[in-house]
């Protein structure tokens, strides 16, 4: 008579398999970030814009009024904004596609953006000429300081 062998727990070697299988995909995961970013140093935040170092280096009252304007303008241009991912999508969903009616959407929602960045720009640029010499030169160095600033403040 041939022995048969009996398989104990053959779900043991299933999760084994299953188990070794999320390991290395998890090292994959890992060792993949690494590459991709480069390890702890290229980690940092990206370096700030020009528009928010020029916002950093104003007096804190100023960038209070500031704020003030940009959520103004910011609040009407929302109203616009959300109208129109509507007709977005149902241009997107057209058949036939109309490509010129999605380029119009399109280019009134950068005229509008563009407006709300030149409001926020002739405001700055009020601040600044409305400045004294001695605090445009403060700003300066407040400008200089923070455009040298490697990493943010936590």
């Amino acid at each position: 008579m041939a022995e048969q062998k009996e398989r104990k727990w053959p779900w043991m070697r299933i999760l084994l398999i299953v188990s070794l299988g999320l390991n290395l995909l998890f090292v994959g995961l890992v060792v993949g970030a690494a590459l991709r970013f480069g390890g702890p140093d290229s980690m940092r935040p990206p370096p700030r814009s020009l528009g928010s170092a020029l916002y950093r280096a104003l007096p804190e009252d100023v960038r209070q009024e500031m704020r003030q304007h940009s959520r103004t303008g910011h609040d009407t241009r929302r109203k616009g904004g959300f109208k129109d991912v509507g007709v977005i999508v149902a241009s997107l969903r057209a058949v036939p596609f109309d490509a010129e009616g999605l380029k119009t959407v399109l280019d009134r929602q950068l005229v509008q953006r563009e407006a709300f960045h030149r409001s926020i720009q002739d405001k700055w640029f009020d601040q600044i000429t409305s400045m004294s010499d001695e605090e445009r030169a403060s700003y300066a160095d407040r400008l200089e300081k923070v455009s040298h600033r490697k990493t943010h403040k936590k």
